[in-house]
């Protein structure tokens, strides 16, 4: 009988785990690697330890370290599963995957008891494989513990109360036996935790090349057995470490780390990637969430597919009222799968029977924002809207950020043209999110106005909220209008950059009308383009080809308002290549009528311009998920 998901929400939430790894036979499993906008996590990290599974072939260095970052709950642990299947089944690389938080305490993790972790994991799973090491390389890991004479007597403390019935010459049975008592006393004695973490300290060089010894004794065991040439330990859940101690592990003891002569992949917070990590012979990678646009705006149609499929393994979609509130949970987790699973969740929560309709959608949507509030101060609002404002640009290692980062309150996205930055979507609607967006919006105003002077066309236009915040221009944005000699050059008519006459002749009196003041104010986002160097703006030529038609066809439409053409500074437009989705192209024409506008800067400044009215999405996004009638309503609005 083939899989059929749970109907009702109290069944759904039964089986709903937002932690944890599943197998890629589990019928809940969803391929994402398409969505991610990726190859693949397999064919992402081979070649780093000299591996093409698909070649078949194998390059081996003498060590490799590779640091992994990805967002929590974004189906890392899953992957690194898929990864170690893989490598088994090459049979190149044998692989040890140990999940830190089953095994120590990781709100205090030290790197005594990382190397005891990884050497109890080694030992298990080669006596699983049946595969005995040899007494020369054991005693001395042995005795390192239990010697007074090698630590100096502290690690006696470590081996008191630990039972074992095996001899120190029954081999790896008895390293084994011993070490695998040691995690649960690190995990629940912080004295235990506190020795050993001294012990390390002073003996780390012994240590390590005890381990190191070890290593090379295994690989020859697993050669021997057929199964591999080189081991790797993945070591996951370094993820769910709390950033100082993460920090402190990852990036200020990653020399010792480094010591270790193998191949190790250790996973990260996402927060520590934008660290410096230049000094240390370290590949990094990162594990994308999935695109549900990509960078130039454009619908990622691989990413919907698959967060549709991925709620269609957990819920019989019969449950929802609509299919499009399917489509607002994967709205409103940004493309992150365990925000998804979250909002799935909190719907089945408040569902009050077999039915999840929109009352209950917009209950879940709102519950997951509200738990925002508790860590999000004004700083970290404002920051949110200045990423927003700049269209996604990345702030680098700020400290905010990287809190941002941790809680999920900001969504990193990667592909190859760069990574970008959005805010979690749930939190624009919340009241500290609005007012930091209306800050910015006001010292806009307030930057058009001192750029134009005291004008009635400036006077009105502030008074009656017909300024524009174009989503890619933040107050450096409208700061760059303060050094233009604007007031003149505006009431020629004169573009502001090169001379040409693009703006509309105003009346003979002083009045500028808003709808001009729009086009300046749009004038922005020019330069933040320019600054992004989004290589997805196409050029007329190109536009023409996609549309099969003319040159003289398309610079006609981008005349009349029905394309959207940016003027450049140099001869010629560019388009952005997402406005040619139907949800888009179909609407452009009603739109340009609405707003009274054909300028495409005006055009796109308020699409990419994040509306209160849809509850903080822009009209672009809003024309994604159908809502076109009420984006020509409010275009209408702000045409009059």
């Amino acid at each position: 009988m083939s899989y059929q998901p749970p109907r009702h929400p109290l069944e759904v939430l039964r089986d709903i785990h937002l932690a944890g790894p599943i197998e890629d036979t589990d019928p809940r499993y969803v391929p994402l690697d398409e969505a991610r906008g990726t190859e693949g996590l397999v064919k992402q990290l081979s070649p780093l330890f000299g591996l093409d599974i698909v070649q078949k072939v194998f390059f081996p260095t003498s060590e490799s370290h590779v640091l992994l970052f990805s967002p929590i709950g974004s189906g890392m642990s899953t992957e690194l599963l898929r990864f170690s299947h893989a490598l088994r089944d090459d049979g190149n690389v044998w692989p040890v995957l140990l999940n830190l938080p089953d095994i120590l305490h990781i709100q205090d993790l030290s790197y005594g008891e990382l190397l005891c972790a990884l050497a109890m994991t080694l030992v298990s799973e080669l006596d699983k494989c049946g595969i005995d090491l040899p007494e020369e390389v054991l005693a001395p890991l042995r005795n390192w513990f239990i010697n007074p004479e090698n630590t100096h007597g502290k690690t006696q403390e470590l081996a008191a109360g630990i039972e074992t019935s095996a001899t120190p010459h029954d081999g790896s049975l008895a390293v084994m036996g011993f070490m695998a008592n040691l995690p649960a006393r690190f995990k629940n004695s912080s004295s235990s935790r506190n020795l050993l973490r001294d012990v390390a300290q002073k003996t780390s060089t012994e240590f390590t090349a005890l381990f190191n010894e070890l290593i090379r004794a295994a690989e020859t065991g697993i050669k021997a057995a057929g199964l591999g040439s080189r081991l790797l330990f993945i070591v996951d859940g370094n993820d769910r470490i709390p950033p100082e101690n993460a920090r402190q592990l990852l990036l200020d003891d990653l020399k010792q780390l480094l010591s270790v002569r193998a191949f190790v992949l250790f996973t990260a917070p996402i927060s520590l990637k934008f660290s410096d990590f230049g000094k240390f012979s370290v590949d990094q990678e990162v594990l994308p969430i999935v695109q549900l646009t990509l960078r130039d705006g454009t619908r990622h149609a691989p990413g919907w597919t698959a967060l549709r499929e991925l709620v269609a393994r957990r819920i019989d979609t019969n449950a929802f009222a609509a299919p499009a509130l399917i489509d607002q949970l994967i709205e409103y987790s940004g493309g992150h799968p365990g925000q998804l699973l979250l909002l799935l969740r909190k719907a089945c929560v408040e569902a009050r029977g077999p039915v999840i309709d929109s009352n209950v959608v917009e209950q879940a949507i709102n519950r997951v924002a509200a738990d925002f509030r508790y860590q999000l101060q004004p700083a970290h609002y404002r920051l949110l809207a200045e990423i927003d404002a700049a269209g996604g640009a990345s702030v680098g290692n700020d400290p905010l950020a990287q809190d941002l980062l941790t809680w999920l309150a900001l969504l990193p996205y990667c592909s190859n043209s760069g990574v970008w930055w959005l805010p979690n979507p749930a939190i624009r609607r919340l009241e500290g999110y609005a007012a930091a967006a209306q800050v910015l919006l006001n010292n806009a105003r307030q930057s058009v106005t001192d750029a134009l002077g005291d004008t009635p066309a400036t006077a009105s236009a502030a008074s009656t909220g017909d300024f524009v915040l174009p989503a890619h221009a933040g107050p450096s944005g409208a700061d760059e209008l303060l050094a233009l000699d604007a007031k003149q050059d505006i009431l020629a008519g004169y573009d502001l950059d090169d001379g040409r006459n693009v703006i509309p002749p105003h009346p003979s009196s002083d009045y500028l009308p808003p709808s001009y003041t729009r086009v300046l104010l749009a004038r922005g986002l020019a330069r933040r383009l320019d600054k992004f160097e989004l290589d997805t703006l196409i050029s007329t030529e190109e536009a023409a080809k996609l549309l099969g038609t003319s040159r003289v066809k398309v610079n006609a439409w981008i005349t009349k308002g029905r394309c959207i053409g940016l003027a450049q500074t140099k001869r010629g437009f560019r388009l952005p290549r997402w406005q040619f989705e139907p949800a888009i192209w179909d609407v452009l024409p009603e739109l340009s009528q609405a707003l009274g506008v054909t300028d495409g800067w005006a055009l796109l400044a308020f699409l990419e311009t994040p509306l209160g009215a849809l509850d903080g999405r822009t009209p672009r996004d809003a024309l994604f998920v159908g809502q076109a009638q009420r984006v020509i309503a409010l275009a209408a609005a702000e045409g009059n």
